[in-house]
């Protein structure tokens, strides 16, 4: 009989790890479990830690990755057990990512980059985990850009325009617009090598070698 599927949301429910020794157990937010693994719970979230070693205390410090039940990971420096350093990236399981610095647990300092899903980028500076002042969001496609002020959209900037402020507030270029499968398979037509190869309309061999073929269209 198969195995049964157990959803992550249910998995991380069910967790608790479990410490090995009554002093660890004092500590609900941070245990070691049997197998050795490191955990901590960082913003009501459990996870196992990998990294620089604990100081006397038991407490992060130093350079170190967080990787959480829900499939979030944070990767970056670490200050008596919090988020801190210059450049931290936090990534959500479903795609998003935020890379910037961190003070005291928060997302804090002048360029940050938040990345959505969907490929739309926001550039930012964040003062104790929240945007502040002026800020720049791109469509996925980087055509579209708007004028944030304290993390809000307050109109449509020009190219011209969005280009400036990030270089000049930022000292970042623009960032590559996202592609999509469906647009670059779309433009790609194979090229074949010879005439003779050209004379079939369902396959090809392009320059580097690859074999391509057509189904049902494609």
């Amino acid at each position: 009989v198969p195995d049964p599927v157990v959803s992550v949301t249910t998995a991380t429910a069910a967790f608790k790890p479990q410490p090995t020794s009554r002093i660890m157990g004092l500590f609900r937010s941070k245990a070691v479990t049997a197998d050795g693994k490191l955990w901590f719970k960082d913003n009501g979230e459990w996870g196992t830690y990998e990294g620089d070693p604990l100081d006397s205390n038991g407490d992060r410090q130093g350079n170190g990755k967080m990787t959480y039940s829900s499939g979030n990971t944070y990767e970056g420096g670490f200050v008596n057990n919090k988020y801190h350093c210059e450049k931290g990236i936090y990534k959500w399981a479903d795609g998003e990512t935020f890379e910037g610095p961190w003070k005291d647990g928060e997302r804090d300092g002048a360029v940050c980059i938040y990345r959505n899903a969907d490929g739309g980028v926001e550039y930012s500076g964040y003062v104790a985990g929240q945007a502040t002042g002026e800020g720049i969001f791109w469509d996925p496609d980087r055509k579209t850009a708007y004028k944030l002020l304290n993390g809000e959209q307050k109109g449509v900037l020009s190219p011209a325009a969005a280009e400036k402020l990030a270089k000049e507030k930022f000292n970042l270029p623009v960032p590559d617009p996202v592609v999509s499968v469906t647009t670059a398979t779309a433009a790609f037509k194979p090229q074949p090598t010879s005439r003779i190869m050209g004379l079939f309309r369902s396959k090809a061999v392009t320059a580097d070698g690859k074999l391509w073929f057509k189904d049902n269209g494609e």
